[in-house]
């Protein structure tokens, strides 16, 4: 075991045992990369986009599809996840989504009602994702949560500040309350 998964256990325990008091449900591949790993020069020097013209970030069986949306109360990203993370694509997702999250200036949403499968590690990816985005001042919330989704969910202790909706729509409420203008 290198020493960035060492690290990412020892701080994976403390965080789930120290920070949270009851006893959670949590499976850890010993394949799995640290939550936020080393970024290369190369990927942060790069010059190139990591969204392809139409707003996507595409992985193995995986795609991130990013759209803009401007409201009274600013701009709001909706950020669906299409497809599966699972141990062959969470590396490189990992890698591409810290630089993609890295200086965000909008609340997110996170749609997830076209992910067909998620594990231990693509649950960290997607706790990696709420933290980032609230260290730069701002909201995510998840909405399209399906059955399979609402099981994973139910075997861990969620943030006490991460909120999970049904829809895409209750989860724009929730960020946008009484805001019609959003075009």
């Amino acid at each position: 075991m290198g020493v960035d998964q060492g690290s990412f256990v020892v701080t994976l325990r403390f965080f789930f045992t120290v920070l949270h008091p009851r006893p959670l449900f949590f499976v850890y591949s010993c394949e799995a990369p640290a939550m936020e790993p080393v970024v290369s020069a190369a990927d942060q020097e790069s010059s190139g986009p990591l969204l392809d013209g139409r707003g996507r970030l595409r992985f193995p069986d995986l795609e991130f599809q990013v759209s803009q949306e401007r409201s009274a109360r600013g701009n709001l990203w909706i950020v669906s996840v299409v497809g599966r993370i699972a141990n062959h694509n969470h590396f490189d997702v990992n890698r591409k989504i810290t630089r993609l999250f890295s200086g965000i200036d909008s609340d997110v949403i996170l749609d997830l009602s076209r992910l067909e499968y998620i594990n231990s590690s693509g649950v960290a990816i997607l706790f990696s994702i709420f933290f980032r985005v609230r260290e730069s001042g701002h909201r995510l919330v998840i909405g399209g949560v399906h059955a399979f989704l609402h099981r994973v969910f139910s075997l861990m202790d969620l943030p006490p500040d991460l909120t999970v909706m049904d829809s895409v729509a209750e989860a724009r409420d929730t960020l946008l309350p009484n805001d019609h203008s959003i075009h």
